[in-house]
């Protein structure tokens, strides 16, 4: 029996368009295209003979995370879907974990073992910011090349900017190389970021105020998600609050100890709401702080969890300067999505007024508090 024919990816993004009431978009169709095209090479082919994948990048917003959905849909192939960071963190665990014979290549084991797994790896967001990493991806995806595994990846920068600035770049130039020949660059291009709500800022994301504070916000939030049973929290983590699945950490407390990502993932494993109070304007001084905020933010996107925030500014000025700061324009763009309530389904119920006593009357003093918009409307999105 032949297998079905595969869905037009096309085809299939034009059902998005009229679903959704989304607006057409020219590179974003043109993408489109290039992985259909993708997706039927790779039901045609086989492992001596891999066509060559692809690597889309483009501003934050673009729609990159929508096609590569359709895209995964699509294909039939052995296939996995990872962050590139979990993806990293999986390797260093494998390399630790493999025993090597003498006359053996510890990295060609670890690619044979990828390889059982899927000959198609798909990568959000690929970026490159760790030393270690830097060092090892050439060996590393020469082997998983060798293994005839096609890659598709997405990411804010072209190939030729990626690690940008880092130690000793020029040892990592060889990697650019190599993914050049293994995979199609194709850029998304400039145009409407679709996450940009039209009105203001998320409900669950509230700025510090002189003369309205955050933390009667912040508290009436965490009442309402701190639902279920409390889970134990990896060791590493010392939340100032725990109820329920819900945590609250500072912002000095998260992101300016030595965390990485793999803590980060740790904590998102029992964790379904973080509230992350106290987020400074970051300046240069504060790139490493900021760099761990981009990473915590992406695996909070990648595993849907909800993110309550408590902050200095909105989250398009949070970060405007220093070495992070190209970074952080994906993740200004990804905390008001997660700091949606409609993100993760859920609803928010109106924060109740915080009641203030007069020092003189003991009379309760007129509440002050925010208006909520929840759920008034759904903003049409694109991605």
């Amino acid at each position: 029996m032949k297998p079905a024919p595969l869905p037009s990816l096309l085809s299939l993004y034009q059902q998005q368009l009229a679903a959704h009431g989304w607006v057409a978009d020219a590179a974003q169709a043109a993408a489109v295209v290039r992985l259909g095209n993708l997706a039927h090479a790779l039901a045609a082919s086989d492992t001596a003979t891999p066509p060559k994948g692809v690597y889309f990048y483009g501003p934050v917003g673009r729609g990159k995370s929508m096609l590569m959905d359709l895209f995964y849909e699509a294909v039939t192939v052995p296939k996995r879907r990872v962050h590139f960071h979990a993806f990293m963190q999986e390797v260093h665990a494998r390399m630790h974990a493999t025993k090597v014979k003498p006359g053996q290549d510890l990295m060609q084991l670890v690619a044979a073992q990828v390889a059982e797994e899927a000959m198609l790896l798909c990568f959000d967001e690929f970026y490159v910011t760790n030393i270690a990493d830097a060092m090892l991806l050439g060996r590393l995806f020469a082997a998983m090349f060798a293994q005839g595994i096609v890659v598709v990846a997405t990411s804010n920068w072209p190939m030729e900017e990626l690690f940008q600035g880092g130690i000793n770049r020029d040892r990592f130039v060889p990697f650019i190389r190599l993914m050049e020949k293994h995979l199609e660059s194709l850029a998304i291009g400039e145009g409407r970021d679709y996450r940009v709500r039209p009105k203001g800022l998320p409900e669950l994301y509230v700025l510090e105020d002189v003369d309205l504070p955050a933390a009667p916000q912040l508290e009436a939030l965490f009442a309402h998600f701190g639902n279920g049973m409390a889970p134990v929290l990896p060791p590493q983590f010392h939340a100032k609050r725990q109820q329920g699945r819900a945590c609250w950490f500072s912002f000095a407390g998260l992101c300016e100890q030595n965390y990485d990502a793999g803590d980060y993932m740790a904590l998102v494993k029992v964790c379904d709401t973080l509230v992350l109070e106290g987020v400074p304007v970051l300046g240069p001084a504060d790139a490493n702080a900021a760099l761990r905020l981009v990473a915590l933010v992406d695996i909070l996107y990648e595993h849907k969890k909800r993110l309550v925030v408590g902050a200095a500014a909105a989250p398009q000025v949070l970060c405007v300067a220093g070495d992070a700061a190209e970074a952080f324009r994906r993740t200004a763009s990804r905390m008001m999505q997660l700091a949606d309530p409609s993100w993760t389904g859920g609803v928010v119920k109106k924060a109740k007024a915080v009641r203030k006593v007069a020092p003189k009357t003991g009379k309760p003093a007129k509440p002050h508090t925010r208006k909520s918009k929840l759920a008034r409307s759904r903003t049409k999105k694109g991605a």
